[in-house]
């Protein structure tokens, strides 16, 4: 097991190029106190690399299971272990994380970093292996996408998105280039806007809102800004017989794939990587 984890730290979930080895510079864990019965509190992450406080990152209210997820960059699905299974679980115990990164750091670099410290101070221990899997291909229906592709633009400065106007669909008015999601839920739906998305990151969002492995199989390969509406959580599969007849009120994901974007899922089994923890303690080790 240790020596998975060498490899794993060393080389990057997946087994990729052999990069240069980093620590944070300076890294804080700690166990916050139990929510106060008012409501549980919001999980939040700032900073890292490609934000504009690229040398420090902030966790609040983070349970184990999403640092997790953060460190080895891995989906809900592709995680397992005691108490870690359920998509839906925040966890018993919340996290404070503050850390502070040498300057130049990658994304790479940063989640190695990360995975050193929650095995360091957790006492983690996991494995890696590929599975098949039922998922889902992200397909085009046969009577075409509905979706344009956009002009290559250089991406603009990050700024708040707050500070855009709205329009008329009430999402903010992002510049051209400028890549980024909004969600808006209301009482039985959840409207979504992507701006200059790619459909391999749009299959990501599917995935993890139907909880399965989905990969892009469109072929479409240039950038998009759609918005799509569709039930609150992951709904029923389709039919087997493959009818499109629409249901009645607010359509699942799968129809609103196909009515508003004219894409389709479709049933495969797919090799996925899965990560398992096999043990890891409650309460971090001390700073």
């Amino acid at each position: 097991m240790r020596l998975a984890a060498v490899c794993l730290l060393t080389i990057g979930w997946g087994c990729q190029a052999q990069t240069t080895e980093r620590t944070f510079e300076v890294v804080s864990v700690k166990l916050e106190p139990p929510p106060d019965g008012r409501g549980f509190p919001a999980i939040t992450k700032t900073g890292g690399p490609g934000t504009s406080s690229p040398t420090r990152v902030t966790f609040r209210h983070y349970p184990l299971r999403s640092l997790i997820l953060d460190a080895f960059n891995v989906r809900p699905y592709q995680l397992s272990g005691p108490g870690l299974a359920n998509a839906g679980a925040t966890g018993p115990d919340l996290f404070e994380i503050i850390a502070v990164l040498p300057e130049g750091t990658t994304m790479e670099q940063y989640r190695q970093m990360l995975q050193r410290v929650l095995i360091q101070r957790f006492a983690i221990e996991f494995r890696k292996e590929k599975k098949m899997a039922t998922g889902f291909e992200l397909r085009v229906n046969d009577k075409g996408s509905k979706l344009k592709p956009l002009a290559d633009t250089p991406p603009p400065a990050d700024e708040p998105w707050e500070s855009y106007a709205k329009g008329e669909d009430g999402f903010p008015i992002y510049p051209p280039g400028r890549t980024g999601r909004q969600i808006k839920p209301e009482m039985d739906r959840i409207r979504t806007k992507f701006y200059t998305f790619k459909m391999d990151a749009f299959a990501v969002f599917v995935s993890d809102t139907l909880r399965q492995p989905v990969v892009d199989r469109t072929g479409l390969t240039g950038n998009y800004t759609f918005v799509l509406e569709h039930q609150i959580g992951a709904a029923p599969a389709p039919p087997i017989d493959g009818s499109e007849a629409p249901l009645p009120g607010v359509p699942t994901i799968y129809d609103a794939l196909k009515s508003q974007l004219g894409l389709r899922l479709v049933k495969a089994q797919l090799e996925t990587e899965m990560l398992t923890i096999e043990k890891t303690n409650r309460v971090p080790s001390e700073n």
